[in-house]
């Protein structure tokens, strides 16, 4: 888990969640610079941090998932909609 704080800079800009895996390394912190907060969060500990603490904790307001298919269509890192209460 990374996070950049570029407030000052950007004071209006948007606060960004960034799930992705190393190979977004090299854009990370350009990204970064335009957003006003970004959360960088490797899809290896999806199972470690739960991402609705993340996005209130930093009042997230973009999302972007980043990466190779072979992540996203793996079973154990499936997104899934959930109702409410439901974990």
């Amino acid at each position: 888990l990374f996070v950049y704080d570029y407030s000052k800079a950007n004071p209006d800009g948007h606060n960004l969640l960034y799930l992705g895996d190393s190979y977004q390394r090299a854009i990370r912190e350009e990204l970064a610079a335009h957003m006003k907060t970004t959360v960088w969060l490797d899809y290896r500990e999806f199972n470690q941090v739960r991402l609705a603490d993340l996005i209130e904790k930093y009042n997230i307001d973009t999302i972007f998932i980043g990466g190779g298919s072979f992540v996203w269509m793996d079973e154990g890192y499936a997104f899934k909609e959930i109702e409410n209460g439901d974990n």
